[in-house]
């Protein structure tokens, strides 16, 4: 963003605030000479300063960080890019889930990396939001990890949901701003996939008016017909930022043969032959592909605002 859109985007947020502050920098991942070593990872500069520092989040489900809030704005949000690959990375593997931080490794190196900014010699302090259908519902503050931590039941509570069993078929439908295109509308499948039984149908339903996302999403899958598959390209290429949702696609599809359809009018059904799903424009195709795989009678559920709806199975 040039100079004047960052004014510009500044003045939005900040509105009459913004004349107190004394300095406002950008972070740019891949500006070497604003970053600097803390523990593990570089981040920017003033992490690493004396000071007292505030990050701001909302705390809500993540779907492989587990809850995202002020602890992720301290550290991803202010790592250089090789760092955020490092951690995006471990979404690779299934303990990164949603709403799930003990044994998570991406919330476990975003813990990590919390824990050397506050070593640095700053003082750092986490302010969180709770906010349910556009009202703030609760707020927690305090040292970055212990504030997630205290939100994390109220998170768990209003966003998740557990099943007593996995269903037969599930629609996720995926609201704005996460249904612009398929890349983004994938958090829907990510929030809901664990309550779909082995071999079930999960239709998803986003606009996608920007269609599928990132190339190197669509590359990836393009290239990897089988979750071994992507595995191996990324270990034979390196991982690159958006491969975990593709090796997760993947392996929903592949290992565990759900089959994933896709109601929208901004993707050529072509292209679900690459994504490894089946493309619909038209809502009532899709509904008779459903019945056909799982019979009239299926043991069915319905998500709205499947983007930020967590679902699973009881134990």
């Amino acid at each position: 963003a040039g100079a004047s859109e960052r004014r510009a985007h500044e003045q939005s947020i900040l509105a009459g605030y913004r004349a107190r502050f004394c300095e406002i920098r950008w972070h740019e991942c891949e500006d070497a000479a604003s970053l600097a070593d803390v523990g593990p990872a570089a981040v920017h500069r003033w992490l690493a300063e004396p000071g007292l520092r505030i990050g701001v989040g909302s705390l809500e489900p993540h779907y492989f960080a587990g809850i995202t809030g002020a602890h992720k704005t301290i550290s991803v949000g202010a790592m250089s890019r090789a760092a955020i690959e490092e951690n995006h990375a471990a979404a690779m593997k299934p303990e990164a889930r949603p709403l799930v931080l003990a044994g998570n490794p991406v919330h476990e190196g975003i813990a990590r990396a919390v824990e050397a900014i506050e070593r640095a010699g700053g003082r750092t302090l986490a302010l969180n939001e709770v906010i349910v259908q556009g009202a703030l519902v609760a707020a927690t503050a305090g040292r970055p990890l212990a504030a997630v931590e205290e939100g994390a039941p109220l998170v768990r509570r209003l966003f998740g949901y557990r099943l007593a069993a996995p269903v037969d078929l599930l629609v996720a439908r995926v609201a704005p701003p996460l249904d612009r295109d398929f890349y983004q509308a994938d958090k829907g499948i990510k929030n809901t996939e664990a309550a779909v039984r082995d071999g079930g149908v999960l239709l998803l339903e986003a606009e996608c008016r920007s269609g599928v996302g990132i190339d190197h999403f669509l590359e990836l899958l393009a290239e990897a017909r089988s979750y071994e598959q992507a595995l191996a390209r990324v270990a034979e290429r390196g991982y690159r930022l958006g491969d975990h949702k593709a090796v997760r696609l993947r392996h929903l599809t592949d290992r565990r043969r759900v089959h994933v359809g896709l109601v929208t009018r901004g993707i050529d059904p072509e292209l679900g032959h690459t994504l490894g799903i089946c493309v619909f424009s038209d809502p009532e195709e899709a509904a008779a592909w459903a019945r056909e795989l799982t019979g009239e009678r299926p043991r069915a559920l319905m998500v709205e605002d499947a983007g930020n709806t967590v679902v699973e199975v009881a134990g």
